[in-house]
């Protein structure tokens, strides 16, 4: 049966073995950021690309390696990964992702997760326990304090519960403590916390995570349940023309990550269902696929996707999808999400981002996305209602939906030179100290994502759907002090900071 998942594995297979350093004589033998040791232009390495080692010992066991491409080789580059991390790691186990003497978290949750998967797959033939132990030391005393970012803490418990199962030391109670977290934060409308709010598309990566754990530990009934709430939430942003998410989420992300779904469609039939669409979607590129991923991101979704080839099957759900329905509307009011299916179309609308939507027609023909209102200042900074938390005044009834938001200012663009040097200069200075760095990192997620200050300039959104699709009617009051005119956008904007929205798909240039 065609298998999209290997597909795209196989298409960028070749991408992600460029990237590391395979000269046995070089110090960096082993390293995946090319830019690190290729380039030569940065001063520290990105750790998440040595977890390749997952997605390629996926593949190699499961003979999914391409025709001409040996497991033999494919056994040393595995083991140049974990070459590689040990050369990258700080004497206190972790790793890093932005800048030096980071101690991420994240990434050395994903590193160690990564790579322990690559041992668990190959039955320890690949790679070194001891090699991965002092990243367990770290995650057994590290913390992450800067936000709320299931995804991350999903890495985390997934990789102390697999080294629990491999080594056999107690570190399950702390993957369970940082499991109980996302699941006392999950809503009860089935979504996990991303940076205070719902983002579908970070959702389906902190599935695949979770996923994992349930795997490792079928009888956590309260996760078992969490994973299909999950399901159920999520079968609302798969839209007609087969895009998943978007302007809506509270991270602005539009990507899907398979694995996690995968695994649960075998036992839930939101999630087979929403498999079934997204299989198709990808196969035609009308999602975003794992060619189009920046470097950065290729590494965990190419993990992904090589998991989800070992489990993709031809089955169909009976599930309707909401965008499949017959006319109706679902509204997620903790999450500030409304959907609206009716006769011509689809429309997901986020009441806590100023009223932004995303409208497809039922065959696909026809795309609206309405990223909120934007204004301009006479000194050119830009202003805009599309605020995670920024809804106020909701009425939600059969025929409409208003609500009114403030403006606030759309944060953009690089960091100056000045700014640059700055912040190099903390992190090799008050950074290296953890209370410090944790306080860079809170201001600096205030400064990008979540602390926008509302001007007094406001907007009154009202939208209908006389014909089936939405028309919106926008009653703005911009204060003269303020002197804010409405300019029209040329294209989808975003009013935060976020690597990982922005990634291309077929509608882009239809």
């Amino acid at each position: 049966m065609p298998n999209p998942y290997l597909d795209e594995c196989h298409q960028a297979l070749p991408r992600l073995l460029s990237l590391f350093d395979r000269d046995p004589t070089s110090s960096t033998y082993g390293l995946g950021d090319r830019y690190y040791w290729g380039w030569k232009l940065i001063d520290f390495g990105n750790g998440t690309y040595q977890g390749a080692a997952n997605g390629l010992a996926r593949l190699m066991v499961n003979d999914l390696l391409p025709v001409g491409i040996s497991k033999t080789a494919v056994a040393r580059r595995i083991n140049a990964c974990f070459d590689g991390a040990a050369k990258l790691m700080r004497k206190n186990g972790s790793m890093e992702e932005a800048f030096p003497h980071e101690s991420s978290f994240c990434v050395t949750a994903l590193v160690a997760y990564d790579l322990l998967t690559a041992i668990e797959l190959t039955d320890h033939e690949c790679g070194e326990l001891e090699i991965v132990r002092p990243m367990i030391e770290f995650l057994m005393r590290a913390d992450e304090h800067h936000a709320f970012i299931s995804n991350h803490l999903a890495t985390a418990a997934a990789a102390l519960q697999k080294w629990a199962a491999l080594s056999g030391s107690d570190t399950g109670a702390r993957a369970n403590m940082f499991l109980e977290r996302i699941l006392d934060q999950q809503s009860e409308e089935g979504w996990f916390n991303e940076y205070g709010g719902a983002d579908p598309g970070y959702q389906t990566l902190c599935m695949y995570y979770l996923a994992d754990v349930l795997r490792m530990t079928p009888d956590n009934e309260r996760l078992a349940g969490a994973l299909n709430r999950s399901s159920e939430f999520l079968a609302h942003f798969v839209h007609p023309d087969g895009s998943f998410a978007g302007v809506y989420g509270s991270r602005h992300t539009r990507f899907f990550c398979p694995a996690g779904m995968e695994y649960m469609a075998a036992s839930t039939s939101s999630a087979a269902a929403i498999c079934e669409a997204m299989r198709a979607s990808i196969s035609r590129g009308s999602t975003i696929t794992l060619g189009v991923f920046d470097e950065p991101n290729l590494v965990p979704f190419f993990n992904a996707y090589a998991w989800a080839a070992t489990l993709a099957e031809s089955s169909t759900s009976d599930y309707a999808l909401p965008c499949h329905r017959d006319a109706s509307e679902t509204y997620f009011a903790e999450a500030g999400l409304y959907t609206r299916t009716t006769a011509v179309g689809y429309t997901v609308v986020s009441t806590k981002k100023g009223g932004v939507f995303h409208y497809v027609a039922r065959d696909g023909s026809d795309v609206e996305i309405d990223c909120g209102l934007l204004a301009m200042s006479g000194s050119g900074q830009y202003y805009t209602t599309q605020k995670v938390g920024g809804g106020e005044h909701v009425e939600v009834s059969e025929d409409s939906l208003s609500l009114s938001s403030a403006f606030y200012p759309l944060r953009s663009g690089p960091p100056s030179v000045f700014q640059f040097a700055v912040l190099r200069g903390l992190c090799l200075t008050l950074m290296r100290w953890g209370p410090s760095r944790e306080w860079v990192k809170k201001t600096l997620v205030r400064m990008l994502i979540t602390g926008a200050r509302p001007t007094r300039s406001r907007n009154r959104r009202v939208i209908t759907w006389p014909e089936g699709r939405p028309i919106v009617e926008d009653q703005e009051e911009l204060d003269k002090a303020e002197n804010l005119r409405l300019v029209n956008p040329k294209g989808e904007f975003s009013s935060i900071h976020m690597a990982s929205k922005g990634y291309w798909q077929l509608q882009d240039d239809a």
